[in-house]
Protein backbone atom coordinates (compact mmCIF):
# COMPACT_ATOMS: atom_id res chain seq x y z
CA UNK A 1 0.00 0.00 0.00
CA UNK A 2 2.93 2.69 0.63
CA UNK A 3 4.17 1.96 -2.85
CA UNK A 4 1.12 3.04 -4.22
CA UNK A 5 0.56 5.94 -2.01
CA UNK A 6 -2.25 4.19 0.03
CA UNK A 7 -0.43 3.73 3.25
CA UNK A 8 0.68 5.61 6.11
CA UNK A 9 3.57 8.18 6.34
CA UNK A 10 4.89 5.07 8.80
CA UNK A 11 4.19 2.23 6.06
CA UNK A 12 5.67 4.33 3.62
CA UNK A 13 8.90 4.84 6.60
CA UNK A 14 8.99 1.19 7.37
CA UNK A 15 9.62 0.48 3.22
CA UNK A 16 12.13 2.76 2.67
CA UNK A 17 14.35 0.87 1.22
CA UNK A 18 11.90 -0.44 -1.89
CA UNK A 19 13.72 2.15 -3.43
CA UNK A 20 17.30 0.28 -3.34
CA UNK A 21 16.81 -1.85 -6.09
CA UNK A 22 16.75 1.22 -8.31
CA UNK A 23 19.24 2.98 -6.62
CA UNK A 24 21.94 -0.14 -7.06
CA UNK A 25 20.81 -0.55 -10.76
CA UNK A 26 20.54 3.36 -11.58
CA UNK A 27 23.07 4.92 -14.07
CA UNK A 28 24.40 7.13 -11.43
CA UNK A 29 25.74 4.24 -9.49
CA UNK A 30 26.63 2.13 -12.25
CA UNK A 31 29.06 4.93 -13.68
CA UNK A 32 31.16 4.72 -10.20
CA UNK A 33 30.82 1.17 -9.96
CA UNK A 34 32.76 1.04 -13.68
CA UNK A 35 35.17 3.02 -12.64
CA UNK A 36 36.32 1.24 -9.20
CA UNK A 37 39.51 -0.06 -8.87
CA UNK A 38 39.51 -3.92 -7.86
CA UNK A 39 42.93 -5.41 -6.64
CA UNK A 40 42.93 -9.34 -5.96
CA UNK A 41 44.98 -12.43 -6.68
CA UNK A 42 43.29 -14.99 -9.26
CA UNK A 43 45.94 -18.50 -8.85
CA UNK A 44 48.48 -16.95 -7.20
CA UNK A 45 48.83 -14.06 -9.62
CA UNK A 46 48.58 -10.16 -8.49
CA UNK A 47 45.66 -8.17 -10.65
CA UNK A 48 43.99 -4.85 -10.95
CA UNK A 49 41.06 -4.31 -12.94
CA UNK A 50 38.00 -2.14 -12.95
CA UNK A 51 34.76 -3.43 -14.56
CA UNK A 52 35.27 -1.03 -17.27
CA UNK A 53 38.06 -2.96 -18.19
CA UNK A 54 36.94 -6.03 -17.64
CA UNK A 55 34.16 -5.61 -20.11
CA UNK A 56 35.85 -3.97 -22.92
CA UNK A 57 33.23 -2.24 -24.25
CA UNK A 58 33.51 0.53 -26.85
CA UNK A 59 31.53 3.45 -24.99
CA UNK A 60 29.81 3.51 -21.51
CA UNK A 61 26.28 2.92 -22.93
CA UNK A 62 27.60 -0.46 -24.06
CA UNK A 63 29.39 -1.26 -20.78
CA UNK A 64 26.33 0.15 -18.86
CA UNK A 65 24.01 -2.93 -21.26
CA UNK A 66 27.03 -5.58 -20.43
CA UNK A 67 26.85 -4.91 -16.62
CA UNK A 68 23.35 -5.49 -16.04
CA UNK A 69 24.28 -9.08 -18.04
CA UNK A 70 26.50 -9.80 -14.94
CA UNK A 71 24.61 -7.94 -12.14
CA UNK A 72 21.49 -9.30 -10.94
CA UNK A 73 19.53 -7.44 -7.88
CA UNK A 74 16.64 -9.87 -5.96
CA UNK A 75 13.87 -8.38 -3.72
CA UNK A 76 11.79 -9.95 -1.52
CA UNK A 77 8.84 -8.10 -1.34
CA UNK A 78 7.48 -9.45 1.93
CA UNK A 79 10.74 -9.13 3.75
CA UNK A 80 12.34 -6.57 1.88
CA UNK A 81 15.46 -8.28 1.48
CA UNK A 82 17.88 -8.01 -1.30
CA UNK A 83 19.78 -9.99 -2.72
CA UNK A 84 22.74 -8.60 -5.26
CA UNK A 85 24.98 -11.18 -7.21
CA UNK A 86 28.02 -10.71 -9.96
CA UNK A 87 29.10 -12.98 -11.87
CA UNK A 88 32.38 -12.58 -13.53
CA UNK A 89 35.97 -15.12 -14.29
CA UNK A 90 37.29 -14.61 -11.52
CA UNK A 91 35.66 -15.44 -8.11
CA UNK A 92 37.77 -13.15 -6.40
CA UNK A 93 36.92 -9.93 -8.47
CA UNK A 94 33.24 -10.80 -8.28
CA UNK A 95 33.34 -10.62 -4.88
CA UNK A 96 35.36 -7.17 -4.66
CA UNK A 97 32.47 -5.65 -6.86
CA UNK A 98 29.73 -6.87 -4.77
CA UNK A 99 31.48 -4.98 -1.49
CA UNK A 100 31.70 -1.61 -3.85
CA UNK A 101 28.28 -2.32 -4.53
CA UNK A 102 27.72 -2.02 -1.00
CA UNK A 103 29.70 1.18 -0.01
CA UNK A 104 28.50 3.22 -3.24
CA UNK A 105 24.88 2.19 -1.60
CA UNK A 106 25.71 3.17 1.70
CA UNK A 107 27.17 6.57 0.32
CA UNK A 108 23.95 7.18 -1.18
CA UNK A 109 22.30 6.26 1.47
CA UNK A 110 23.42 8.72 4.10
CA UNK A 111 25.15 11.49 1.76
CA UNK A 112 22.80 11.95 -0.70
CA UNK A 113 19.29 10.60 0.24
CA UNK A 114 17.26 13.73 1.32
CA UNK A 115 13.76 13.44 3.47
CA UNK A 116 11.36 15.97 5.02
CA UNK A 117 13.12 15.15 8.81
CA UNK A 118 16.52 16.65 7.10
CA UNK A 119 15.12 19.37 5.02
CA UNK A 120 13.38 20.51 8.18
CA UNK A 121 16.84 20.47 9.94
CA UNK A 122 17.80 22.39 7.52
CA UNK A 123 15.39 25.13 7.76
CA UNK A 124 15.61 25.00 11.41
CA UNK A 125 19.43 25.39 11.59
CA UNK A 126 18.95 28.58 9.13
CA UNK A 127 16.45 29.98 11.39
CA UNK A 128 18.50 29.29 14.53
CA UNK A 129 21.30 31.51 12.80
CA UNK A 130 19.00 34.64 11.94
CA UNK A 131 17.38 34.65 15.72
CA UNK A 132 20.61 34.60 17.31
CA UNK A 133 21.85 37.57 14.86
CA UNK A 134 18.54 39.00 15.84
CA UNK A 135 18.68 38.26 19.75
CA UNK A 136 22.65 40.16 19.36
CA UNK A 137 21.23 43.00 17.90
CA UNK A 138 18.27 43.47 20.18
CA UNK A 139 20.78 43.10 23.44
CA UNK A 140 23.38 45.82 22.01
CA UNK A 141 20.93 48.19 21.23
CA UNK A 142 19.02 47.78 24.95
CA UNK A 143 22.74 47.81 26.46
CA UNK A 144 23.65 51.29 23.60
CA UNK A 145 20.44 52.59 25.39
CA UNK A 146 21.05 51.91 28.99
CA UNK A 147 24.58 53.68 28.61
CA UNK A 148 23.51 56.75 27.30
CA UNK A 149 20.61 57.51 29.65
CA UNK A 150 22.14 56.18 33.19
CA UNK A 151 19.26 57.39 35.09
CA UNK A 152 16.51 55.40 32.75
CA UNK A 153 15.60 54.22 36.60
CA UNK A 154 15.00 57.32 38.03
CA UNK A 155 13.58 59.51 35.20
CA UNK A 156 10.16 60.74 35.18
CA UNK A 157 10.23 61.29 31.34
CA UNK A 158 7.45 58.77 29.77
CA UNK A 159 8.94 58.92 26.33
CA UNK A 160 12.33 57.43 28.10
CA UNK A 161 10.36 55.00 29.96
CA UNK A 162 8.68 54.19 27.12
CA UNK A 163 11.39 53.08 25.14
CA UNK A 164 13.06 51.36 27.39
CA UNK A 165 10.25 48.73 28.23
CA UNK A 166 9.81 48.71 23.83
CA UNK A 167 13.44 47.80 23.73
CA UNK A 168 13.35 45.31 27.22
CA UNK A 169 10.23 43.82 25.38
CA UNK A 170 11.65 43.16 21.80
CA UNK A 171 14.86 41.41 23.58
CA UNK A 172 12.33 39.68 25.10
CA UNK A 173 10.92 38.05 22.77
CA UNK A 174 14.29 37.60 20.53
CA UNK A 175 15.66 35.71 23.35
CA UNK A 176 12.24 33.59 23.87
CA UNK A 177 12.30 32.53 20.13
CA UNK A 178 15.62 31.91 20.15
CA UNK A 179 15.33 29.72 23.09
CA UNK A 180 12.77 28.01 21.04
CA UNK A 181 14.27 27.64 17.57
CA UNK A 182 17.00 25.88 19.76
CA UNK A 183 15.07 23.00 21.26
CA UNK A 184 13.21 22.75 18.11
CA UNK A 185 16.40 22.35 16.38
CA UNK A 186 17.81 19.64 18.37
CA UNK A 187 14.67 17.62 18.18
CA UNK A 188 15.07 18.23 14.68
CA UNK A 189 18.65 16.70 14.40
CA UNK A 190 17.49 13.75 16.56
CA UNK A 191 14.55 12.97 13.89
CA UNK A 192 16.52 13.71 10.88
CA UNK A 193 18.97 11.00 12.25
CA UNK A 194 16.11 8.54 12.57
CA UNK A 195 14.85 9.09 9.16
CA UNK A 196 17.38 8.09 7.25
CA UNK A 197 17.47 4.32 6.78
CA UNK A 198 19.92 1.92 7.54
CA UNK A 199 21.79 -0.14 5.15
CA UNK A 200 22.21 -3.30 6.90
CA UNK A 201 24.63 -6.09 5.50
CA UNK A 202 23.45 -9.61 6.89
CA UNK A 203 25.84 -11.44 4.55
CA UNK A 204 29.09 -9.23 2.95
CA UNK A 205 30.18 -10.26 -0.55
CA UNK A 206 32.33 -13.84 -0.71
CA UNK A 207 34.20 -15.34 -2.80
CA UNK A 208 32.40 -18.21 -4.12
CA UNK A 209 34.25 -21.85 -4.10
CA UNK A 210 31.45 -23.31 -6.80
CA UNK A 211 31.34 -22.03 -10.30
CA UNK A 212 27.74 -21.05 -11.57
CA UNK A 213 28.88 -21.40 -15.31
CA UNK A 214 29.32 -23.41 -17.87
CA UNK A 215 27.18 -26.43 -17.01
CA UNK A 216 29.45 -29.45 -18.35
CA UNK A 217 27.18 -31.61 -18.20
CA UNK A 218 24.61 -30.06 -19.95
CA UNK A 219 26.61 -29.37 -22.46
CA UNK A 220 27.94 -32.97 -22.62
CA UNK A 221 24.68 -34.41 -23.16
CA UNK A 222 23.76 -31.87 -25.59
CA UNK A 223 26.57 -32.67 -27.77
CA UNK A 224 25.61 -36.52 -27.47
CA UNK A 225 22.55 -35.81 -28.44
CA UNK A 226 23.32 -34.12 -31.72
CA UNK A 227 25.96 -36.49 -32.59
CA UNK A 228 23.64 -39.50 -32.28
CA UNK A 229 20.76 -37.64 -34.35
CA UNK A 230 23.52 -36.44 -36.89
CA UNK A 231 24.86 -40.14 -37.62
CA UNK A 232 21.61 -41.50 -37.96
CA UNK A 233 20.77 -38.83 -41.21
CA UNK A 234 24.46 -39.45 -42.38
CA UNK A 235 23.96 -43.23 -41.93
CA UNK A 236 20.60 -42.98 -43.99
CA UNK A 237 22.29 -40.70 -46.70
CA UNK A 238 24.84 -43.26 -47.55
CA UNK A 239 23.06 -45.79 -47.97
CA UNK A 240 20.58 -44.22 -50.18
CA UNK A 241 23.45 -43.23 -52.02
CA UNK A 242 25.33 -46.01 -52.51
CA UNK A 243 21.75 -47.60 -53.59
CA UNK A 244 21.37 -45.24 -56.18
CA UNK A 245 25.10 -45.79 -57.37
CA UNK A 246 24.40 -49.41 -57.43
CA UNK A 247 20.83 -49.28 -59.31
CA UNK A 248 23.09 -46.63 -61.83
CA UNK A 249 25.68 -48.81 -62.63
CA UNK A 250 23.54 -51.47 -63.09
CA UNK A 251 21.42 -49.66 -66.03
CA UNK A 252 24.63 -48.29 -67.28
CA UNK A 253 26.19 -52.04 -67.83
CA UNK A 254 22.53 -53.30 -69.39
CA UNK A 255 22.08 -50.50 -71.96
CA UNK A 256 25.74 -50.62 -73.27
CA UNK A 257 25.54 -51.61 -76.94
CA UNK A 258 29.23 -53.89 -76.45
CA UNK A 259 27.79 -56.20 -73.88
CA UNK A 260 25.71 -59.13 -75.64
CA UNK A 261 23.27 -60.61 -72.75
CA UNK A 262 20.50 -63.26 -73.45
CA UNK A 263 17.27 -63.54 -72.75
CA UNK A 264 17.59 -65.44 -69.23
CA UNK A 265 20.43 -62.84 -68.33
CA UNK A 266 18.17 -59.80 -69.57
CA UNK A 267 15.07 -61.67 -66.89
CA UNK A 268 17.80 -61.67 -64.19
CA UNK A 269 18.76 -57.95 -64.59
CA UNK A 270 15.24 -56.92 -65.01
CA UNK A 271 14.14 -59.08 -61.57
CA UNK A 272 17.37 -57.31 -59.96
CA UNK A 273 16.86 -53.77 -60.99
CA UNK A 274 13.02 -54.26 -59.70
CA UNK A 275 14.74 -55.26 -56.38
CA UNK A 276 16.82 -52.49 -55.94
CA UNK A 277 14.03 -50.43 -56.70
CA UNK A 278 11.50 -52.16 -54.16
CA UNK A 279 14.20 -52.12 -51.27
CA UNK A 280 14.55 -48.65 -51.98
CA UNK A 281 11.55 -47.40 -51.79
CA UNK A 282 11.14 -49.23 -48.75
CA UNK A 283 14.22 -47.89 -47.27
CA UNK A 284 13.02 -44.56 -48.09
CA UNK A 285 9.93 -44.88 -46.28
CA UNK A 286 11.71 -46.38 -43.28
CA UNK A 287 14.09 -43.26 -43.61
CA UNK A 288 10.62 -41.06 -43.18
CA UNK A 289 8.77 -42.78 -40.60
CA UNK A 290 12.16 -42.64 -38.56
CA UNK A 291 12.76 -39.37 -39.07
CA UNK A 292 9.01 -38.37 -38.33
CA UNK A 293 9.71 -40.73 -34.89
CA UNK A 294 13.19 -38.41 -34.43
CA UNK A 295 11.00 -35.23 -34.74
CA UNK A 296 8.21 -36.02 -32.53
Amino acid sequence: LAELGLGSLMQASENSSAMFPKVLTSRFLSEQILNQRCDFTYEGKAKSLTLAEYLDAENTDLALKELKQIVIVDTDRRTGLLTLSVTTDYPEFSSLVVKKYLERLNDYNVNYRQSKARENEKFIAKRVTEASSELTLAENTLEEFRSQNLNYMSSNDPKLLKEHSRLERDNSVKETIYLTLVKKHELSKLEAAKDVPIVQVLDNGFVPQIKSSPRRSIYLLSALFGSILVSIFLSLWFDLSVKRNFRANLEKVVSSPDIQISKMESRIVDRATRLVSLIENQTGKQSKEKAADIHR
